[in-house]
């Protein structure tokens, strides 16, 4: 199995991910955190390796609606379930065997935060 490449902060100077010569000219944001991802140059090579790895280190947002729905309820801090969440983007894994992150948002109370996907439950 090939390592993968995790989404990372982005900056303004990014080398390719991939071969880490070229400048970046392509990047792959995580949804709803724009400064998450990452980046590769315009070799095919690269580009393939690149989404190999987004396919290994994240989950769409398409697929966690379609596995959790609209609504959310999620664990807090506190331990107490909290129900009126939705979720708000790509959830993305940052080192091997670490949990995926993911942001939700509680829009009748206009906050969000990033949780794990452990801390959810089906609503």
């Amino acid at each position: 199995m090939k390592n993968v490449i995790f989404p990372h902060i982005l900056s303004i100077f990014n080398k390719c991910d991939v071969c880490k010569i070229n400048c970046a000219d392509y990047t792959y944001n995580i949804k709803s955190n724009i400064y998450i991802g990452v980046v590769c140059c315009k070799s095919v090579d690269c580009k393939d390796y690149l989404l190999y790895s987004v396919e290994k280190t994240t989950k769409s947002y398409e697929s966690l609606y379609n596995k959790y729905g609209k609504w959310i309820s999620v664990i807090r801090t506190n331990g107490n379930k909290d129900s009126g969440w939705t979720i708000n983007g790509d959830a993305y894994q940052e080192k091997e065997n670490e949990p995926f992150w993911v942001e939700v948002i509680k829009p009748s109370e206009k906050i969000k935060k990033i949780i794990d996907l452990e801390s959810i439950i089906e609503y």
